[in-house]
This record gives C-alpha cells, structure tokens and sequence, in this order.
C-alpha cells in the first residue's frame, strides 16, 4: 500500500493559480522596467503603444511553439502496453501545454513528471520511458538551435570591430549546446562528465558551494537515468523529432518576429534568428533561472543590437514584445491546465511530482 500523497488537489490547484500569478508578475514588472531601461519611455506610454494585433499573433506563436513539444517528442515515445495507438499529436500539445503550468510551481521538471504520468493512465505507456522520451526531444531541440546558430554566425553582419568576439561567443555557446545535446544519446557518458567535472568539485568546495555542486550532479545523475530509459527508436525517430524541432524554432521565430512588430519594430531576419537560437541555448544552459530570467534577456538584446540592426530602445521594445507575449501564453496555458486538472491532479501524479520521479522503469 503506497504512502497518502503529501499534497492535496487543492494545495496544487493553489499553487498553480499562485505561480501563474507570480509568473505574470514577474514578466511584466521583468518587461516593462527594462524596456523603460533601453527606451527611456515610461511604461504607460509603452503599453499604450502596443500594437495588439501583432502582440495576439506573437502569443500564438509562444502557445504553438510551446504545445509542439507533444509533437517533437511522439517519435521518440515506445510503443503501448498492450499494444495500442500512440496519443495524437493535438492531444499532447494541449497536455504539454496545461503541464507547463506545474512548472511554476514546483521544482524541477513536475509538468513532465505528471504528463508522463497521465499518459500511462490514459494510453498504457511506461511513465519513465515517457519522460525519459521528453527529455531527449529537449536535448534535439537544444541541438537544432545549436546547428542553426553555427550555420547562421558567419552570415551575420556584426560590426568588424567586435566580429571576432561575438563570433567567439556565438561558436561557444553553439558547440556548448550541441555536445550537450551529443551527450544525451549516452547518459553514461554525461554521467562520466559529470562525476568527473561537477561531482569532483563538490568533493572539494566547502560550504554552500560544494553543496550546490553535489545537488547539481545528483541532478545530471536523475537526469541521465532517465535518458536511459527510452529504448532506441532509430534514426528515422530522432530525425521526426529534429524535423518538429526546426518547426517549433520556426514558430519561435515568428513570435520575436511578431513581438517586435508589435512596438513597430523590424530588426534584421537573420541577425534576429541567431539571437533566437542563441536564447534558447542560455536558457537551457541556466535552466535553474525561471524562463532563464536575465540570461534570455541580456542576450536577446545584445545580439539584436549587434547582429540585427536594432538600436538598443528597439532591441528593449523586442524584448518588451516577447515578455508580454510570454505573460498572455501564461494565461492561456492555465485555461489548458484546468482542462487536463482530473488527469495531472490525481493522487499518484501529486505524489510523484513531490518526489520528483516517476518510480522505476517497468
């Protein structure tokens, strides 16, 4: 007989409404005070000038890019026990979707935890393998902006000053973020990396420091059992997954697009892309940070400003654009939350998400 959950329906659903709560707060006060910051313009004025036709399809965009996981992470899934269909691709966008509201509220990955959860209750898969599936369509994702930020560098029209620096950079975080990404198809080998890199320090530093250091390779450790878990699902998988991946940097790309035409901004296509696929490597890179606040930020406005032709009040009034459009998704993702609310609020899935597992693969 399992142990009763240590959280209730209603702590949760508290929780939630409470994170949402804070994490529009957040986005906003986060937005509004660093596009006063680059333009000098009081935030009145700024909400006043927001274009909202352009901010609706801006949030669009988030919602879509954000409910495609569902889709990149199906071709990785194992098959049912007993055999049976695979979930539709709509209905694991809706399930991603209302998960990521439970990542507001609790540490670690709980939205995937309880989508894993609810998907071996409703189509017979194995919670790990599930998780362990979303895991490595994150990792493709990592890759696909690595590659498109490695190809599009040298493209980009930097200033010949601070070219070489930048370039540096960009190659840093691309190979950084690839060879991440690499390593999830051999958690033995990240569990090697890290025993060698994180959990030696941890031996070694005192204090707080060798403390945090130790909870980040039992992290990397959590991390790369559950990478093994998923059975190898070939090439053709990883390249469905890949191929859903570019399809959600695009719509990414549509919404950075999207939010700074909503203030009446263009910045260059290209320099625009690579500021994009490099966010998106910092915010996993510090994924400790909520939505890698001040990370996603700094390098979203640095590399509009160099790379895309943006001055830095048009680089600020972006970042203002994809704040808000980030703030509505929020919104719209705790609507989807309810919904799904019989399914990721049941007992087990409460239990799980507090000890941050799914139990053994089976």
């Amino acid at each position: 007989m399992s142990a009763p959950p240590r959280v209730s329906r209603q702590r949760v659903l508290r929780r939630a409404l409470v994170a949402a709560a804070v994490g529009v707060a957040i986005l906003a006060v986060t937005g509004l005070s660093l596009g006063a910051a680059f333009t000098a313009r009081p935030p009145g004025e700024l909400l006043a000038a927001v274009r909202w036709p352009w901010m609706a399809a801006a949030t669009l965009f988030v919602l879509i890019g954000t409910g495609s996981h569902g889709a990149r992470m199906r071709p990785l899934l194992p098959p049912p026990a007993p055999p049976g269909r695979l979930p539709p691709r709509r209905s694991l966008g809706a399930l991603y979707l209302a998960a990521s509201v439970l990542n507001l509220s609790f540490p670690g990955p709980a939205g995937e935890v309880a989508a894993a959860l609810a998907l071996g209750r409703t189509h017979a898969l194995s919670p790990p393998a599930v998780l362990a599936a979303s895991l490595h369509a994150r990792f493709v994702a990592l890759f696909v902006a690595a590659a498109g930020a490695l190809l599009g560098a040298p493209f980009v029209p930097l200033p010949p000053a601070s070219r070489p620096i930048f370039l540096g950079a960009i190659g840093a975080l691309g190979l950084g973020g690839g060879g991440l990404a690499l390593l999830s198809l051999r958690p033995g080998a990240l569990a090697a990396v890290s025993r060698h890199t994180v959990g030696a320090l941890a031996a070694r530093l005192p204090g707080a420091a060798g403390r945090l250091a130790a909870r980040l390779h039992a992290q990397v450790l959590a991390f790369g059992q559950a990478l093994g878990a998923v059975p190898a699902q070939g090439p053709r998988a990883y390249a469905a997954a890949a191929a859903w991946s570019v399809l959600s940097l695009l719509s990414s790309f549509a919404a950075l697009l999207c939010a700074g035409a909503a203030f009446g901004v263009h910045p260059g296509p290209l320099g625009a892309f690579v500021t994009l696929c490099l966010t998106v490597i910092a915010a996993v890179a510090l994924i400790l940070l909520p939505g890698g606040l001040g990370t996603f930020d700094l390098v979203l406005v640095g590399m509009l400003h160099a790379s895309a032709g943006a001055s830095p009040a048009e680089a600020g009034l972006v970042l203002l654009g994809v704040r808000g459009a980030q703030l509505l998704s929020i919104a719209v993702s705790s609507l989807v939350f309810f919904a799904w609310a019989g399914q990721l609020l049941r007992a087990e899935v409460l239990d799980a998400m507090e000890r941050g597992d799914v139990g053994p693969a089976g």
